[in-house]
């Protein structure tokens, strides 16, 4: 539902067939393409045979990323703008589809219609004839190329690629391309309007980073990287504290949420509010186990700055202990340290094996 705020609940359902979604929505970097890539290799870190359509899938996101690079408008030139515009990657029944959508000036969606156009009309040797063309003709402009990026996209996916403009205003409009890369799906499926309305929403919630799948260790170093390294964190203590928060939460979910598949699935958002940061997290718990942490979550939420130091120690003295230190409990104490006001919780059951527990925690 449209105006609701967006809750990593909201997430899972919508996506719940999607292997990963991955969303960016920002100031768009160089940097940021190594890290998608990253998020990607993860997916398929533990399936063989599957570096083909790894290096396939790869290659189709750095395209995609550097196509926004030389188009788009930026929010750094352009203060009326709030973000560049998002990125979006997702995994889901047989095929990687990935929305890219950004600002562009009015004046070039002639000449952008035009080339997308051209190329979707060509089949496989015509279009490796036409990337033969644009290579001896040196056809170069001065937003990076005629339309090279644009021809590749086309001939490595295999698939004709998908495109609108949005209107923004008199002068500018989002862009919205969507490239399909198919392992075992019949025919792509249009995900335009579901992109524009998750931008949306999370330009109404200011959300700059969701995250809906795996969350075993191979996956959380990417995600960490997008945070500390494409989340503008002015102050350095401040961006330790939400790194070091995010940690203990991403963490959470590798440890304690249910296993499926040699994978543990979840939900990670981060938003901005004003000085501080929102992170809310979700995944699956047995159902069973849900009142017990139900219970240590309300304790913790009783106990004032002092008394959460005090049990810190005390957990601390205990872990010491312990063979699995995980079961000392530190780090949601962590957590509600570092958070700058009372942590949030829900558990929604799903059925009598499952739960979804969600947390949410400024810092």
């Amino acid at each position: 539902m449209v105006g609701k705020h967006l809750s990593a609940f909201d997430v899972y359902i919508a996506n719940s067939i999607s292997k990963l979604l991955f969303a960016f929505r920002g100031s768009f970097s160089d940097s940021l393409t190594e890290r998608i890539i990253g998020i990607s290799e993860s997916l398929h870190g533990g399936v063989e045979d599957s570096g083909a359509v790894n290096r396939k899938v790869s290659f189709l996101l750095v395209e995609c990323f550097q196509n926004i690079l030389k188009h788009r408008e930026t929010s750094r030139a352009n203060s009326q703008f709030a973000d560049d515009g998002m990125f979006c990657y997702q995994a889901r029944e047989g095929a990687y589809y990935i929305n890219s959508l950004n600002i562009v000036k009015v004046e070039i969606q002639e000449q952008l219609s035009k080339a997308v156009d051209l190329i979707n009309a060509m089949n496989a040797e015509e279009l490796r004839a036409y990337h033969k063309q644009q290579l001896q003709d040196n056809a170069f402009n001065e937003k990076g190329g005629a339309g090279l990026g644009l021809i590749e996209l086309a001939r490595k996916s295999g698939q004709k690629l998908k495109y609108r403009f949005d209107p923004m205003s008199d002068d500018f409009a989002y862009f919205q391309n969507q490239v399909c890369f198919l392992t075992n799906c019949p025919a792509p499926q249009n995900h335009m309007d579901s992109t524009s309305e998750l931008y949306q929403r999370m330009a109404n919630d200011n959300i700059l980073l969701l995250y809906k799948g795996d969350f075993t260790q191979r996956s959380i170093l990417p995600l960490l990287q997008i945070v500390q390294s494409d989340l503008a964190v002015d102050d350095i203590a401040h961006a330790k504290r939400v790194a070091h928060t995010l940690i203990e939460m991403l963490q959470n979910i590798s440890r304690h949420s249910i296993e499926t598949a040699q994978s543990r699935h979840g939900v990670f958002l981060v938003s901005r509010l004003d000085d501080r940061f929102r992170i809310e997290t979700g995944n699956l718990i047995p159902s069973e186990s849900a009142k017990d942490l139900k219970s240590k979550l309300d304790y913790i939420l009783s106990l004032d700055e002092a008394g959460l130091k005090q049990l810190h120690s005390a957990r601390f003295v205990e872990s010491l202990s312990l063979p699995d230190k995980t079961r000392a409990g530190l780090g949601l104490i962590q957590v509600a340290r570092a958070a700058v006001s009372k942590m949030n919780y829900s558990f929604i059951e799903l059925d009598k094996d499952s739960t979804f527990f969600s947390l949410t925690v400024d810092v």
